[in-house]
């Protein structure tokens, strides 16, 4: 009795999370109400999930044996912990440290979470929220960048940004669903167990979503994340051939899609096409790059200055005016983050830090896609097959997207990545049992 209440609790905080999170914009660090009650969330979630163990005599589920929850990750998640704690002692605004504390260790007990009670069931209800949650944003979007409804909040109006507050991260939310619709489509082609009439009813929708997602994904005008997903389902692609479950000819129908649509993107009159311009600004010296240059090299300053400790968790924006350059200007006094994820963990939590998370990453990353298997023939096992493939490519695209942007630093979209790495290492336990 207990257990199904415990696991109540868990799919009802993870779906109010998934939902919340993207509605109050982002659930950004400014709005501190937001990170508050998305906080309490997550924490309601990990002690059902901690509780619901106990009480199954599973302790705490820590097991370092071979399946246990936290194989090939104990080490380098373990270090992540500890360098973080440190930097809480070392930090130059103890406040600020323990709220990010706070939230890094909610992610690391939401995946924990999921890991622990990982079941398909749980793994086709969390990618199902998720989609539906994407195809809404979307929709929502779309109605706001064609004037049907108010957008308030984002003074550029001619980027779509749907409920957060910057365009970039609500395409960086985007970029890890795309690959999950897109692998259930491709899912149905290398499947021959269905009704050819369920078949084409599922294909017609996924189309129909994956269309209404890309659309809204392109309208962003997120340069970044328009790169990263590119390349990650390039990435997706050279894999679903090497297992033989696509044709070699599909590489080439990828490229000319993809140059098709710059194409017509680039010679379109709209701000669309203004935009994918200035992508060949950049190495001549963009603005916005500028900017960024201009951030990442005071960035850098800070982590040479305090390379092994850090200026602490949640403190970049405290630390960063002493190694700011001029040429940014009063507007920019004091950015709150260094607009990439990675020299902005470094400069917080010290060089340990950066590398403990790249470790976790290309763990995360590869487990996804080592487990595409081209003998896989049940309909059932294909399409959890992609699944676990497009959350690998999702991870990767938005770590990629870290290079020039913050997405690890907006609640929302960390949610949603914690879930994908979890479904991810949840399907990795699996097989390692089924193997043992």
């Amino acid at each position: 009795m207990m257990n199904k209440i415990y696991t109540g609790i868990i799919y009802t905080g993870l779906t109010i999370l998934m939902v919340f999170a993207p509605l109050a914009r982002g659930a950004t660090n400014n709005r501190l109400w937001a990170t508050t009650i998305v906080l309490f969330l997550i924490y309601t979630v990990v002690f059902a999930g901690l509780l619901k163990n106990v009480n199954q005599g599973k302790g705490l589920g820590f097991s370092q044996s071979r399946g246990g929850h936290w194989t090939g990750l104990s080490l380098p998640f373990i270090g992540l912990v500890s360098v973080s704690i440190i930097s809480f002692a070392f930090s130059i605004y103890k406040y600020e440290s323990f709220y990010a504390l706070l939230k890094f260790l909610g992610y690391a007990g939401l995946y924990y979470v999921v890991v622990s009670n990982y079941t398909r069931r749980l793994m086709w209800y969390l990618v199902t929220v998720s989609i539906v949650i994407a195809a809404g944003l979307s929709i929502y979007g779309l109605l706001q960048y064609f004037g049907v409804l108010a957008h308030d909040w984002w003074v550029p109006k001619e980027f779509l940004s749907a409920s957060y507050v910057n365009h970039n991260h609500f395409a960086g939310y985007i970029e890890m669903v795309v690959p999950i619709v897109l692998g259930l489509g491709l899912s149905l082609f290398t499947s021959h167990n269905r009704k050819h009439s369920r078949r084409v009813s599922w294909l017609l929708l996924f189309s129909f979503v994956l269309a209404v997602m890309l659309t809204a994904f392109i309208f962003s005008q997120s340069r970044g994340a328009w790169v990263c997903l590119a390349l990650s389902l390039l990435i997706m692609n050279v894999f679903l051939i090497r297992r033989k479950l696509l044709k070699a000819y599909s590489l080439f129908i990828f490229i000319l899609i993809m140059a098709g649509m710059l194409f017509y993107l680039y010679y379109s009159d709209s701000n669309v096409s203004q935009r994918v311009g200035t992508m060949v600004d950049i190495a001549q010296g963009e603005a916005s790059m500028g900017t960024r240059m201009d951030i990442w090299q005071g960035t850098i300053k800070m982590i040479a200055d305090k390379p092994l400790t850090g200026v602490g968790a949640g403190c970049f924006e405290w630390g960063f005016p002493k190694y700011r350059s001029e040429s940014l200007g009063k507007a920019l006094i004091r950015p709150r983050y260094a607009h990439n994820d990675y020299l902005h963990l470094a400069s917080e939590l010290g060089v340990f830090g950066l590398i403990f998370m790249v470790w976790i990453l290309v763990v995360l990353v590869s487990r996804g896609i080592r487990r595409l298997d081209a003998r896989a023939r049940n309909s059932k096992e294909v399409a959890v097959n992609y699944v676990i493939l497009a959350c690998g490519i999702g991870l990767l695209s938005l770590s990629l997207h870290g290079l020039v942007d913050f997405n690890f630093n907006i609640p929302a979209n960390m949610i949603l990545f914690i879930i994908l790495a979890a479904i991810v290492s949840g399907e990795h336990k699996n097989n390692v049992k089924n193997r043992g």
